[in-house]
């Protein structure tokens, strides 16, 4: 398996060429900024930004994610070595210059890079930095760098679903939730400067949910081609080709199949989240990073610049759970020019657990700085 992918990874290094050239158009960004911050008006309102330090619409921090590109998906493993069990881990953003309508960009690959993992006694596990990758404008500068890991566990069987109910709500967590949501602040235009911040300051939290596959939905209006190029027509036409294959989920009890929906299936359908050893359909972990990231980018305001978030997936969090998102301020610096504030960001769930934390750097404008030199 270690020599196939070796030869696998091989290939994937260089522009990626399946992708051309990427574009960041106005639809582009205004749909990104509707699913990823509809508050915040910097990123899709051009009279609005105009009269921001951008002087023109900018596109939201994490929009170059738009900008989808393959990773390694599935190891080249023979059946033999067992079931791969795939666990997204998280990722590592670098963010060096603003992206603007009409630039253009080019997706440079590095290597894939593979760690045996194995815990002693444990299954056969491998941490994988399937995407190390810049984004390179029309200027050939780079605008954004990322790395995304993943760990594929090899198990000699699917394990047993955990049986997990959809969570039903109190009255009082609805108003608690609520509550939440309605002190919910974008900063905006008012600058907030590096000398007015301190260690232990909080950021006002930020709540996606109670969930619904719609909110699923929106990880198709933030990446349009998320393994969308097969379609569930072909992935049946495949599936029958090859007989009575993993695509079709058998029922003990009726002897009648289910369609897993390829390999995004699991978020939709229990029964697919079900065959892989969920207990029921889970969110795409982008909603998380996009909810995190709210949280800074409505504490930082519009003069603020997300210079660096890492992101990590620590559990995977079932449709209809209410997520709430925090952040705290935990260090802050003076780095040439640069005057940086260090943020934790975590995901909570309303039985207590933390399902995703976030490190983020943000500068700031300093008061002893002119206006516009905080990139």
């Amino acid at each position: 398996m270690l020599a196939g992918a070796d030869a696998l990874f091989d290939t994937l290094v260089g522009f990626d060429d399946s992708k051309g050239r990427l574009v960041a158009t106005e639809e582009a960004m205004v749909t990104m900024a509707r699913a990823a911050d509809p508050w915040n008006l910097l990123w899709r309102k051009e009279d609005f930004a105009r009269r921001s330090r951008w002087k023109e619409m900018v596109a939201h921090p994490l929009f170059l994610d738009r900008l989808h590109s393959e990773g390694v998906g599935a190891l080249p493993a023979a059946p033999e070595c067992g079931y791969q069990h795939r666990v997204f881990i998280g990722e590592d953003w670098k963010y060096l210059h603003p992206v603007h309508r009409g630039d253009v960009f080019q997706v440079f690959r590095r290597r894939p890079e593979i760690v045996d993992v194995t815990p002693e006694g444990g299954p056969r596990t491998f941490g994988l930095t399937e995407t190390n990758k810049d984004y390179v404008n029309q200027d050939e500068r780079v605008a954004a760098q990322v790395r995304v890991y993943v760990q594929r566990t090899f198990l000699t069987e699917i394990p047993e679903p955990r049986p997990m109910p959809e969570y039903a709500y109190t009255m009082e967590e609805l108003r608690y939730l609520a509550a939440i949501i309605g002190e919910e602040r974008v900063r905006g235009a008012a600058v907030r400067y590096w000398e007015d911040v301190d260690v232990g300051d909080r950021t006002l939290p930020t709540v996606l949910g109670p969930t619904s596959m719609v909110d699923n939905l929106t990880s198709y209006m933030v990446t349009p081609d998320l393994l969308m190029e097969v379609t569930p027509r072909d992935w049946l036409l495949m599936a029958l080709d090859k007989g009575i294959s993993e695509e079709f989920i058998p029922d003990a009890t009726t002897g009648l199949f289910h369609l897993r929906g390829g390999p995004v299936g699991r978020h939709w359908s229990d029964h697919s989240a079900q065959a892989e050893g969920e207990p029921r359909a889970f969110l795409f972990a982008k909603l998380s990073r996009l909810l995190m990231c709210r949280c800074v980018t409505n504490w930082m305001g519009d003069d603020g610049w997300l210079a660096s978030y890492r992101w990590r997936h620590l559990t995977r969090t079932p449709v209809g759970d209410a997520l709430i998102a925090r952040g705290q301020i935990t260090g802050k610096r003076a780095q040439g020019d640069a005057h940086l504030v260090d943020l934790t960001l975590w995901i909570e769930n309303l039985r207590g657990m933390v399902s995703e934390v976030a490190q983020a750097t943000v500068a700031l404008r300093s008061k002893m700085q002119q206006a516009g030199r905080i990139l």
